[in-house]
């Protein structure tokens, strides 16, 4: 149920913050530790401890927020979608006045994203992977995100 107030019944919002940011490629069957904490400024990607770099941020009102949040409600979501790399392009934050409703980062790579999760056998909170399809409205989704903030690395 925690996951519908991230993917299909997403609450409404009154502001996005949209982030354009990258994480250095790795193994992910390797040993190697990812790098904790890059320079400048960072956008947690919770599943795996770690941070993305930010390049590039804008803030959405109004009729924008309405549009994100009708594109993100299209997508084709699957709760055990790929969590086979995680490279996110785009991380955002969407908050009703000043409440922060969600935050995730999105990989188009392997189509998914994080979302949090109540642990029962652990008694907590913790964040998982969710996906969505490679289809016409993910593409319209990164075509929205591009439009409002251009991505120096795509």
């Amino acid at each position: 149920m925690l996951s519908l107030a991230h993917t299909d019944a997403l609450p409404s919002f009154d502001r996005v913050e949209l982030y354009a940011v990258s994480l250095p490629k790795r193994d992910p069957f390797g040993d190697e530790k990812p790098e904790r904490k890059p320079a400048g400024e960072t956008f947690p990607i919770r599943p795996y401890g770690n941070q993305a770099t930010i390049h590039a941020h804008v803030t959405l009102t109004g009729a924008d927020c309405d549009e994100l949040r009708t594109a993100w409600q299209s997508l084709a979501f699957d709760r055990q979608g790929g969590a086979f790399c995680h490279y996110p392009v785009y991380g955002f934050r969407l908050y009703r006045s000043d409440a922060l409703l969600f935050e995730t980062t999105v990989c188009w790579q392997c189509r998914n994203f994080y979302v949090p999760r109540f642990d029962a056998d652990e008694n907590r909170f913790t964040h998982g992977w969710y996906g969505f399809a490679d289809d016409s409205k993910a593409k319209a989704l990164l075509g929205l995100f591009t439009s409002h903030l251009p991505h120096p690395k795509l």
